[in-house]
C-alpha cells in the first residue's frame, strides 16, 4: 500500500531503491492525513536504511532528505510528529564529511522543516554543536 501511495504521488520512480523528486507532485497534491502518514512512514524506512559514512547510498539518503524538505513546505505543523526521527538522521548527514552534497542537502531540509514545524530551539538544546556545524558549512568552512 505505501509503495502504490508513493508511486500514484509520482515520488517512486518503480525501483525501491531510487526515489525520484518530482517537486509538482507535493505542490499539486491535496494530502489526505493517511497519505501523509504512509508517505512519511516510507521516507522514513528509506532514510534509516542508509548508514553515515562512506558505504552509505547518499543518493537516495539526499534524494530523501530533499522529500522530507518539499513535504514539510506543504505539510507544515503536520511534520512535528517525525521530527524526533527526523533531526538525529539530518543530523548524521551534517556530520558525513565523505559527502558534500548530502551535507548541502541536509542544511536546506533542515531549513524548511524548522519554520514549517515551528521546530527551532529543542534541536540546538538536543544537539548543542549544531548552532556552530551549521555557521561552520554556512561559512564553507566544512566543504
Amino acid at each position: 500500500m505505501i509503495k502504490k501511495s508513493l508511486l500514484n504521488c509520482g515520488i517512486l520512480a518503480g525501483a525501491e531503491d531510487s526515489i525520484a523528486i518530482t517537486p509538482d507532485s507535493f505542490e499539486n497534491h491535496q494530502y489526505e492525513p493517511m497519505e501523509m502518514i504512509e508517505l512519511m512512514k516510507a521516507l522514513l524506512a528509506k532514510l534509516c536504511e542508509g548508514t553515515p559514512g562512506v558505504n552509505a547510498n547518499n543518493g537516495i539518503i539526499s534524494g530523501v532528505l530533499v522529500t522530507v524538505g518539499d513535504l514539510a513546505r506543504v505539510g507544515g505543523f503536520a511534520m512535528r510528529e517525525y521530527i524526533p526521527e527526523l533531526i538525529p538522521r539530518i543530523f548524521e548527514a551534517l556530520l558525513d564529511e565523505a559527502a558534500a552534497t548530502k551535507r548541502k542537502v541536509a542544511v536546506a531540509t533542515l531549513g524548511q522543516l524548522v519554520p514549517s514545524t515551528g521546530y527551532v530551539i529543542a534541536p540546538c538544546n538536543k544537539y548543542p554543536q549544531l548552532p556552530s556545524l551549521l555557521l561552520k558549512l554556512l561559512n564553507g568552512e566544512l566543504a
